[in-house]
Order: structure tokens, then sequence, then C-alpha cells
């Protein structure tokens, strides 16, 4: 099928895209690296244009076919070439800075061309005509809902002329299936389709009632605005009437997938599929059991998030969603009829919040033991949104730990306690990680090393990251502690609004999400509202257009 210049022109353009929009430098003319830090006094904005995720790709891929009358229950949809976004912590909604290649381009042009022959096997079913060669009333009203769907937003008058242009020519030249093919091509390889939207109103710094919706959209549905959200664009022009929509888009099951899909991003989760334990050590954990760990964690977030409770709760809360597959491992007595049978029931003392879920401890330690330090990095990235980097002169230094080994395990806590340039890091991460040896490496609980040393979580953290020291018997009243501490709550809501937003907030944003999560109890949904109408969602003064 030929493809007109045009059309071609559209597919590079993508290419070129590198999710950035406008001057790179700031009026002194010094680039990025350059610039002085973010103060306070700058302005609230978000800069960049987020591109889709795979997923979000694919769940708009399908919801697009679905309105326009498409059956999609046949075969399997083909997977989307696109890359996800380079990401600092697993985030799928960062915005893309790079480059695609020619070889991503051609794998989407060939994409789309797969996507196009299922989008037109029964034209007319899907139309309600039969097509034409020329671009007629039924063939035009067809190509606006297809450019309105595919953009999430009105088409502009060039932007039809230019689906008009295409279908006349390629169906002069073959068929009109093929012209019609053609405008799903054009629609599937547009940056319009790709990237979120980020016009704002007469050129001034609010997002278009359109953007606000596709926004909210992907951000709490993880796809296209439905029927629903369209006939609701024309209202949101205020923040109490965005507000609104958001709360009642949380109530939609569609939140509950990206509620858990968030937390799994977050907390750098693995899979049921690449949890991967020594059988000879653990015969019970095989993926019947693993699928059931993401179950019951996905459960408690979701519940966590959507039922108002509190970002303390996230953290200290002993409710768990389980199964009989997972009753031996909570060391409860289920009664349970099967493993379809779920129960929400409270958890030993030693269980407090997301971070003793076994999913996260199984993530967190080895194939056959629990790996301290991995579990002290990752609470310390992830409760406290530090990033610790070793210096050069401690990577010499640094002892292997025994995989097998308490005792030679301990002494290499102690080993690296003793030495400056390792301590200045492991001051930190040691604490946090031996409050959580209690649990193995699937995330039982345990009181000794399978060599039969006792093991002892009790400690103090001290860390330059908190406002005061904390003493705790174990890891369950660490986390008691942490879910209080005002770093522990900033440090959450900032990842909800780098995930809603595509962008880590800068100083004058992380300020006010402080304000809103300094409210004694907040709850995670409030958390959501208010980043969802503050100025650095809404507006985008920092855009260059």
């Amino acid at each position: 099928m030929p493809r007109p210049a045009r059309w071609i022109v559209a597919v590079l353009a993508l290419a070129a895209c590198e999710g950035q929009i406008g001057n790179p430098t700031d009026p002194s003319g010094r680039p990025p690296s350059e610039r002085p830090p973010t103060e306070l006094g700058d302005p609230i904005g978000v800069t960049g244009l987020r591109r889709l995720s795979p997923l979000e790709v694919e769940a708009t891929v399908h919801d697009l076919l679905v309105e326009l009358g498409v059956d999609v229950t046949a075969t399997e949809l083909p997977r989307t070439p696109l890359p996800s976004p380079d990401h600092r912590h697993g985030f799928q909604t960062t915005i893309a800075t790079g480059h695609l290649g020619f070889e991503q381009v051609r794998s989407l042009l060939e994409w789309s061309e797969a996507i196009s022959e299922r989008a037109t096997a029964d034209l007319p079913s899907a139309m309600g005509c039969t097509p034409t060669a020329a671009f007629d009333a039924c063939t035009r009203d067809y190509a606006t809902r297809l450019g309105e769907l595919a953009f999430r937003r009105p088409l502009t008058a060039d932007e039809l002329a230019l689906f008009e242009d295409v279908h006349v020519t390629v169906a002069a030249e073959t068929t009109p299936r093929d012209g019609v093919r053609a405008l799903w091509e054009l629609a599937l390889t547009s940056p319009d389709f790709t990237y979120l939207s980020a016009r704002t109103v007469d050129d001034g710094s609010r997002l278009t009632p359109h953007a606000i919706a596709s926004q909210l959209s992907y951000g709490l549905w993880g796809t296209m605005p439905d029927a629903w959200l369209r006939e609701r664009t024309a209202t949101l022009t205020t923040p109490e009437a965005v507000r609104a929509t958001a709360d009642a888009m949380l109530d939609d099951p569609r939140a509950e997938t990206i509620v858990a899909r968030f937390h799994r991003d977050w907390l750098n989760l693995a899979s049921a599929s690449e949890l991967d334990k020594d059988p000879a050590l653990y015969p019970e954990f095989d993926a019947t059991t693993a699928a059931a760990l993401e179950t019951e964690l996905d459960a408690f977030v979701v519940r966590s998030v959507l039922e108002d409770r509190s970002i303390a709760d996230l953290f200290a809360s002993r409710d768990a969603f389980v199964n009989r597959r997972l009753e031996a491992l909570y060391e409860l007595d289920l009664r349970s009829s099967g493993d379809d049978d779920w129960q929400w029931r409270e958890l030993p003392p030693e269980r407090a919040g997301v971070l003793t879920r076994p999913l996260f401890l199984a993530t967190t330690a080895g194939r056959g033991e629990s790996a301290l330090i991995h579990r002290g990095v990752a609470i310390i990235e992830h409760l406290l949104c530090r990033t610790l980097t070793p210096p050069d002169d401690a990577i010499e230094e640094a002892l292997p730990i025994p995989v097998d080994a308490s005792s030679g395990k301990l002494a290499a806590v102690a080993d690296r306690a003793s030495k400056p340039h390792c301590a200045t890091c492991h001051d930190t991460i040691d604490p946090l990680g031996l409050a959580f040896e209690s649990f193995d490496a699937i995330g039982a609980f345990r009181t000794a090393y399978p060599d039969g040393v006792a093991i002892d979580p009790a400690g103090t953290l001290e860390s330059t990251f908190l406002e005061a020291p904390i003493d705790y018997a174990g890891a369950s009243e660490l986390l008691a502690e942490l879910a209080e501490a005002p770093e522990v709550q900033l440090c959450y809501a900032t990842k909800w609004s780098e995930w809603l937003t595509g962008t880590p907030p800068n100083d004058a944003q992380r300020a006010e999400i402080a304000r809103f999560t300094e409210t004694p109890g907040v709850s995670i949904r409030e958390v959501l509202l208010e980043t969802l109408t503050s100025p650095w969602f809404l507006d985008r003064a920092e855009i260059e257009r």
C-alpha cells in the first residue's frame, strides 16, 4: 500500500520528538546541566511531554477498537514496540526523553499496519456503511470519530484535511478499504496518539479541558477517556470540577488496577513469574503461591487508597487478604476451604503494612536467604526518597556478604561499621536491613538463621534523613514509627505526584505537597485529589509553546 509523503512525515515526527517542549535553555542561555537548583520561589509547573507507556498504548488501542465497533475477542492484539520510558524508581509514567531510533520507528509502523488490518477487517459493520474512494459523509464521520478518539480531543481543520488527503490518495490507487486503513495507520503513528496532550487555553498556562481529561484518564485509569468522561470534559474548567470528576473516577474498578500498578512500580516489586526461590529450601513456594502474594498485596494497597485509609496505615496496618496458600506463611489458621476462599484477617504483631508483605520481602531477598543490604537500600529509596551512591574507595573495601552464613553476615555488618567510607551509608542501610532479618527469602517469619544463630532485629536508626533517632524491637515497631515520620509521608505523596504528572516534583511543588501531608491522618485518597487539583497538574506554566 503506498504511503503518501505527508503521512510519512507524521511518522518520522514521532522519531524526532524527545518529550521536551520549547527551548531547553533558560533566559540566560545556560543548558539544563548548568542551571542552579530550583528555589522555593520558582514557578510551580511541569515541563515536557509524557509518552504513553506500552501498557497504556495497548489499553488505549483495545478501547479505541471497541469504541469503533471492532470485535477484539477473536485473537490477541499485537504488542506495541514502544519502549518503556527511562525512570528512576520503576515508574511507567515518567516523561520520556529519548529519540526513537530508525528500527523502533519501523517496528512502530509495522505494528500500526497490523492493528489497522484488524480494525478494517469488517468495515461495513464498523462504519455502518460501505466506504467509497471519495471522502463522503460516512467516511468523514468515521475519520472524525477515529481522530478525536485517538487524539483525545477535537480535530483541527488541517488535521481533518490531512485525513481526507490520505484517504482519497490511497483509495484512488488501491481500494476504499485501504484508504480507511491508511487513516488508522496515520492516527496510530501520530505523536498526538503516542504522547499525552499538554495543550493550553489561549496559549496560557492552564491545560485545556480535553488535556485535563486525558491526564486524569491515564493517571487514574491507564487508558483513554471513556464516553462518561468525554461528556464531562467541557466542565473541567475549575479545580472543584476536576476534583469531583477525579473523586468519581477513583470509584471505578479501573482505578484499582492503576493503584496496584503504582505500588508495584513504586516498590519495584517482582512479578510472580520472576520470583525464583531455591526449591530445596522452600518446597512450598511455587507459582500458585507466588501469584497469591500478588493478589494479597494488590488487595491491601487498593483497600488502603480507595477506602480513605491514611498514609500511616499503609505502613502500619495489620490487615491482610489471605487464602489457604498464605495461611502457613502468615502463621494463621483460616479453616479455609481452598485457594479461592479469600478472607480479610489481622496479621500477627510482627507484621505491619506493605513492607512486611511477602511479595516485597521476597523481591528484596536472594534465592535462598535474606539480603539485608537490598532491603535496607530499598527502604531508603522508597520510603525516604533518597538515592545512595557509595564512594569509589568503598567499593574495594566492601566485604562480600555470605548468602547462607549468618555469623559471616553479621561480621560483615560490624566490619562495614568500622570503616569510615562504608559507614557513611551503612550506618543507615544496615539497621534498616537488620530489622527485617526476622523474615526469610520468601517473607516467612523466623527467630533464628538456618545455622541456628538467634536473630536480634532490635536496633536504633539514626539518620540525617530523619528528625530524630528511632528505637525499635523489630520491623513492625520500626515501621510504626516511620509511618508517622513527615519525611516518609512526604516521600510517598511525592511519588504519587510523579506518577500523575510524569516528572519528579521540584522544590516548590514539594513544599506544597508537604503542606497537605502535614494534616494529621490525611488519607491517601485526599493526597491524590489534592495533587490532581494542584497548579502543577492543571497548569503548565513552564512549558514553552
